[in-house]
């Protein structure tokens, strides 16, 4: 009889330890279908941040070739404007330089050289700004060109990122029964196959 107790004993310790065992793998099988499903949550908005900034750097890129080309344009109107408002000043100077009057000529020899002083001046300076507009430019040309450099792989990455993330939901909705997020073409499939049990 004694016997007989133990090997029941026994046997309902194993069932206990067995069923104990199941709802810890089934446990460590959710931790880890969710572990992998949030961290392909994770690899996808990184991935999708690459083509943000690849977009972002085209985008800017861009404006400030625009910019810049805008810039110089008036630059220059403003350049050649000036050129002519002090090649007129200069030229009235020039009438008083044969004068009879020395006073006059000095004056007017002291009028000239201040006339080109500003208007070297003023060139120097409008020089700068087309310098530094045609900087940005380049800087403009260099972020469209790492742009289109990094957006084909950014992209494809987001692909692999999507179909990371459709596999791992998957998973995850097998072991939780929780429903997960999809995105891409399994969206849209999934939805087709929902509306299909439906009518059946």
């Amino acid at each position: 009889m004694k016997r007989f107790l133990t090997v029941a004993v026994l046997a309902a310790a194993c069932m206990a330890a067995s069923a104990q065992t199941a709802a810890e793998k089934a446990e460590m099988a959710k931790q880890k279908a969710t572990q992998a499903y949030e961290a392909a949550k994770t690899k996808l908005k990184t991935a999708e941040r690459k083509v943000f900034v690849s977009d972002s750097l085209q985008e800017t890129g861009a404006q400030m070739v625009s910019e810049g080309k805008d810039l110089i344009s008036q630059l220059k109107a403003e350049q050649k404007a000036k050129q002519k408002e002090f090649a007129e000043e200069l030229k009235g100077y020039n009438k008083f330089l044969k004068d009879k009057d020395k006073d006059i000529r000095t004056q007017a020899t002291q009028s000239i050289k201040e006339c080109q002083k500003r208007s070297a001046t003023e060139m120097k300076n409008i020089e700068k700004q087309i310098a530094t507009a045609q900087k940005n430019i380049e800087k403009g040309n260099a972020n469209i060109a790492k742009g289109k450099s990094t957006i084909k792989a950014a992209t494809e990455a987001v692909k692999v990122a999507e179909e990371k993330l459709n596999t791992a939901a998957d998973k995850y909705e097998s072991v939780t029964g929780k429903t997960a997020e999809r995105v891409g073409a399994a969206v849209a499939e999934k939805g087709k196959s929902k509306g299909k049990k439906a009518k059946d």
